[in-house]
């Protein structure tokens, strides 16, 4: 698909992007001067999983599994250089659950035919049936975004994308770390030292899989992508140029 050429009418509603340069830095990517937030991996008490080490509210999901701690921001102007191959586990957490897009804060774009979603085609692709129940751990995007991705993002420019309105995305399950015991190990044990490895990472679980969730750290959230409708960006676009929030 050839990159859609309405650069010059998306600037009127980049006041909540972040930039770098002239390039636009979505919401999901780190920076180089984040830091990690201090967690340490040890196995439970009762041997049926993993937490952490000072585990507190706030370090599970509503399924109870443990998930990345994240990154902890440097203040704006003081944040390095963007890592656009690196993801902020829980800013990609919050944009699944509330279906935002993963370049700005705002809402993904959603009309009668579903939310709009760029999925990639290396990923599936030769199934007959595809994007039909594709699997994603990539949040929806906006139609701005979407614009400014096709225009900007060397990714999808290599491998080749399609657009989608999906109109049933539904929550899969996780992707992240998984741990596993090692034998003879004490019931308390801090990963790296004793009792506990990682054996893939990443891992992709369903939220019904009860045995591996226990010991997996989740990073990101995966969904389903049911009812989907194939667009072109172009013409979306076009659609929806006269509407307020695109509006020049």
């Amino acid at each position: 698909m050839s990159s859609v050429a309405t650069a010059g009418r998306i600037g009127a509603g980049s006041a909540n992007l972040l930039m770098y340069g002239h390039l636009v830095v979505p919401r999901l990517a780190r920076w180089s001067k984040d830091r990690t937030r201090g967690q340490v991996v040890v196995r439970r008490r009762d041997g049926k999983g993993i937490g952490f080490l000072d585990e507190g509210p706030g370090d599970r999901n509503a399924q109870g599994v443990l998930v990345n701690r994240g990154w902890i921001h440097a203040p704006a102007g003081q944040r390095g250089v963007p890592r656009f191959k690196s993801i902020d586990d829980r800013y990609q957490r919050r944009a699944m659950r509330k279906l935002l897009c993963q370049i700005c804060p705002d809402p993904a774009d959603r009309d009668e035919r579903g939310v709009l979603w760029l999925i990639d085609r290396a990923h599936g692709s030769d199934r007959p049936s595809w994007p039909e129940g594709h699997i994603t751990g990539h949040p929806p995007v906006c139609l701005r975004c979407a614009v400014i991705s096709d225009l900007q993002c060397p990714a999808l420019a290599s491998r080749g994308y399609v657009a989608v309105r999906v109109r049933n995305p539904v929550p899969h399950g996780v992707s992240g770390a998984l741990y596993e015991a090692l034998p003879g190990g004490p019931a308390l044990t801090v990963d790296g030292l004793t009792g506990l490895r990682v054996v893939h990472n990443p891992v992709v679980a369903q939220w019904d899989d009860r045995e591996a969730l226990p010991w997996i750290l989740m990073g990101e959230a995966t969904m389903t992508l049911n009812g989907c409708t194939v667009v072109d960006l172009r013409e979306e676009y076009e659609r929806a140029r006269s509407a307020p929030t695109l509006a020049a």
